[in-house]
């Protein structure tokens, strides 16, 4: 009688967590797969082609048509159409265009094509391409693209800019126009004065270095790698976690990396108008604060640090750095990603407390010479007035630090 009982107690539990499991199901973002409390609606991370938040979906409502595509590779061309026309195409994870669709000028190699529609099951397929007599791809003698190694073009991105392939290292280059724009701010002493700086046209790293881009040069070069940032629960970061931020890294090593790569550290003042553009804004994505409206916008200390700025009401994903590009509300103008918070990034710059009370008003190379050079950027430890585009600090050019890595440049 025990034993029927105890049958009938255990059958019930069964059947009464299977319930709770429909009852408070996990939604899901259709598009990075991250889960979500079935109270949330949107995801924190990811945005549809027009900018709107992506709803989130009930985990158990998955089962769905699927997209019909059909995908063609012609030369450095990929012609995509699918049922139902008008699914978002996303090349290598970033939006490109809605269905049906010619890809073009896309680089030599292996490729992810995805697409999505509301309602249908995601359409994910790896192509192939071989590009056509190198017609339109490599670029090395065109206007305004002055690196010694060929790059391809890859159209303009979602914010309107041009966009090339290094073709040695894999780094995407975003053109910034020349013009002029507003540096510093009335913070700190050392972003005083507020002044208006004139820079020819250059490029830019869309994303931070990765330790996959770091490793190439080091085993190429035969540079030793970088010593391991001991990130808890992240055990042999450099090797382990391609896709993310480079660090323990100095300057010299950064510079050692773009001798090598044939680019070079951007400016001061060319990473500042890459990071707010020409409105003067305070962060990256405008001015309002990084967890605002419940929107994550980049890795910054929240509450998966402990510090006594953290922010305990945003949650961005992770203790120590993300994937480069892991933030899509947290671009420039310009689509640079990470431009604040991750980790931070050195400058070609000497640093000088004063120097923007004599610098240069057309395309300004810092102090001649100096005892520190330049960071910009903030990290995931840095607090929200870390993370300010206008926020400068310095550190010797021979150390490194676990939350110190770089993005590149390039001039015409």
């Amino acid at each position: 009688m025990v034993s029927k009982i105890a049958f009938r107690k255990d059958v019930l539990c069964i059947i009464m967590f299977l319930f709770a499991l429909l009852l408070f199901a996990e939604k899901v973002c259709p598009l990075c797969g991250r889960k979500y409390a079935d109270t949330d609606n949107y995801c924190a991370y990811c945005e549809n082609p027009d900018g709107s938040a992506v709803r989130l979906e009930k985990v158990q409502t998955q089962t769905k048509p699927a997209i019909v595509a059909n995908i063609k590779v012609e030369g450095d061309s990929v012609i995509i159409t699918s049922t139902p026309e008008g699914a978002a195409v996303y090349l290598d994870g970033k939006y490109r265009a809605n269905t049906p669709v010619t890809l073009e000028n896309v680089s030599a190699g292996s490729h992810t094509i995805k697409l999505t529609y509301p309602g249908y099951k995601n359409y994910a397929r790896t192509i192939q391409v071989k590009s056509s007599s190198g017609v339109g791809t490599s670029v090395p003698s065109s206007p305004g693209v002055g690196v010694s190694t060929p790059l391809t073009y890859l159209g303009k991105n979602s914010s309107g800019y041009d966009e090339y392939r290094h073709e040695k290292t894999g780094i995407i280059l975003i053109k910034i126009p020349a013009g002029t724009f507003t540096m510093g701010s009335n913070e700190y002493d050392d972003e005083k004065p507020v002044h208006t700086v004139y820079l020819d046209e250059y490029y830019i790293g869309k994303y931070e270095v990765t330790n996959a881009q770091y490793k190439k040069f080091c085993d190429a070069a035969g540079r030793s790698y970088p010593p391991d940032p001991d990130f808890t629960a992240m055990p042999n970061y450099f090797t382990n976690y391609p896709d993310y931020p480079v660090v323990n890294v100095s300057w010299n090593d950064a510079k050692a990396y773009c001798d090598w790569a044939g680019l070079r550290l951007p400016t001061e003042a060319e990473w500042e108008k890459a990071a707010r553009g020409t409105d003067g804004r305070k962060y990256p994505w405008g001015n309002v604060e990084p967890g605002a409206g419940g929107f994550v916008r980049c890795n910054y200390a929240d509450k998966n640090t402990d510090y006594s700025w953290s922010d305990k009401s945003v949650n961005d994903g992770y203790q120590w750095t993300a994937p480069v590009g892991s933030y899509e509300r947290g671009k420039s103008p310009y689509g640079c990603y990470d431009m604040a918070g991750n980790v931070w990034e050195w400058c070609a710059d000497w640093y000088d407390e004063s120097y923007y009370s004599r610098s240069a008003n057309n395309n300004p190379k810092g102090p001649s010479s100096g005892e520190y050079r330049v960071l910009r950027g903030g990290s995931g430890d840095s607090g929200a007035w870390g993370i300010r585009c206008a926020d400068r600090i310095w550190y010797s050019p021979a150390n490194r630090l676990g939350n110190y890595g770089f993005r590149v440049g390039s001039s015409p």
